[in-house]
């Protein structure tokens, strides 16, 4: 920016302000941006938590699940999973028997 007579009267340069705006717009977007990262790394480590967990009754050596195998066109196919059952497949197939699995209670 090249200086303007404006300039000559006022204690800072006009082009200091601009700055200073421009920084305060960084630090939003930075605040934004680390908030963001911070998400993608709780899901990162969500995505490594479940990828821990057995696909099916075999995978399951310690039993910590309730296993049951369910056609995906099943009445109760729905009403298992409001019960809590999770679909445990690597790819979920819209027609056919899948695995759901439940964690079992700690009493």
């Amino acid at each position: 920016m090249e200086p303007q007579i404006i300039d000559y009267y006022n204690e800072l340069p006009q082009g200091v302000n601009v700055i200073e705006k421009l920084n305060e717009e960084l630090d939003i977007v930075q605040k934004h941006n680390n908030e963001l990262n911070d998400l993608n790394l709780k899901l990162l480590q969500f995505k490594e938590e479940t990828e821990k967990c057995p696909l099916s009754p075999v995978d399951d050596v310690n039993g910590n699940y309730i296993w049951i195998n369910l056609h995906t066109s099943s009445d109760s196919f729905r009403e298992t999973q409001e019960e809590g059952f999770i679909i445990s497949m690597s790819e979920y197939k819209s027609h056919g028997n899948v695995w759901l699995r439940k964690l079992r209670s700690l009493n």
